[in-house]
């Protein structure tokens, strides 16, 4: 079948049409080659205004028709809402605990030495690490940009940076980011079965990188040296093979299975913000992080986004820029240390 048709009651009559009349197509009885291109060109033709008029749309897990754009994205916001609803424990439980696992000697002072502060060179630095083919953000302007005129473009963003790590916020119109959507499996497009993909805007990934690099040698410093998840350039099967090659010599084993699905939407921010000021970090850095976590996104839908309806994370990674996965494996790293902490753990 060419495509799935979900019956719904409705008061658009045109849509009913488009649909009847493709129905009566599909199920036509003349097999003339003639007549086989001809059809195929009806079909292909009621397709196309049938996914214009958006009659074919999404499914909710309840079986309804998601038929408009502003449907859709008002229940991807619920769904998601409830998937970043906050399921940890409160910030103070968290400090306590990072608290039993312990910081090197004199870690405030070398964390001081390691931190790199705001200059100049660091911006340039930053600028250089974009890539010329980073995705779009809600604004459209590519990287590139800011390659082409960077000797205009780096004072500015030093002054802005000054600023947002000043006042512990990020600017309001650098906030807003984009999500698009791949389906997770093959089938009907339901609302659960779609995999979101952040898009932020290439100001905001130069600022992001601009954090990263001035806390990435304190994060490489602490981060457990069993933790080998979340680096660049691995594999899934490379994990694989590690975890095998470590249990096959062993004659008894104790295996520690850790669910990740969902694992960047959900990270507790309670634990985040914890983590950060464990490490001793800038207060309005941290503050300047956790805004990020927080911001507002769009939903795109089709070739549009939808701008009635905006997304607020309750927990979760940002995810779309240079920082999102460094600070999830280093807070994943806290996992090892507990368990290498813990009385007859072989990590």
């Amino acid at each position: 079948m060419l495509v799935s048709l979900y019956e719904q009651d409705s008061s658009d009559k045109v849509g009913d049409s488009l649909i009847a009349t493709l129905k009566g197509i599909l199920v036509g009885q003349d097999t003339s080659s003639e007549s086989q291109g001809q059809r195929v060109e009806q079909i292909n033709k009621l397709l196309t205004e049938l996914q214009f008029h958006n009659v074919l749309g999404w499914v909710e897990d309840r079986g309804a028709v998601l038929a408009q754009p502003i449907q859709m994205a008002e229940a991807l916001c619920s769904h998601w809402t409830g998937v970043t609803q906050p399921k940890g424990d409160s910030l103070d439980n968290c400090r306590r605990y990072l608290q039993t696992l312990g910081l090197p000697p004199n870690f405030g002072v070398m964390a001081r030495a390691l931190f790199r502060p705001l200059t100049p060179e660091l911006v340039q630095e930053s600028l250089k690490r974009l890539s010329s083919y980073s995705s779009l953000g809600e604004d459209g302007v590519p990287a590139s940009v800011f390659h082409k005129f960077s000797k205009f473009y780096e004072p500015l963003m030093l002054q802005v940076a000054a600023n947002s790590f000043t006042l512990g916020s990020l600017p309001q119109e650098w906030a807003l980011g984009l999500i698009n959507w791949i389906p997770k499996c093959a089938g009907p497009a339901t609302v659960t079965k779609l995999r979101p993909i952040a898009l932020q805007t290439i100001k905001k990934k130069w600022l992001m990188t601009i954090v990263c690099m001035q806390v990435e040698q304190i994060f490489q410093h602490l981060t457990h040296k069993q933790q080998v998840g979340c680096l660049k350039g691995r594999v899934m099967q490379q994990y694989i093979w590690s975890v095998a090659s470590a249990f096959q010599p062993r004659s008894q084993r104790i295996v520690v299975s850790f669910d990740f699905s969902n694992a960047f939407p959900t990270l507790s921010h309670n634990f985040i913000e914890a983590v950060l000021n464990h490490i001793q970090l800038p207060l309005m850095l941290i503050r300047f992080i956790m805004s990020t976590l927080k911001a507002p996104c769009m939903f795109c839908i089709g070739q549009g986004v939808v701008p009635e309806v905006l997304f607020f994370p309750k927990a979760g990674i940002g995810q779309g820029d240079p920082f999102s996965a460094l600070l999830f494996s280093f807070c994943v790293s806290f996992m090892l240390h507990h368990l290498s902490s813990l009385q007859h753990t072989d990590p």
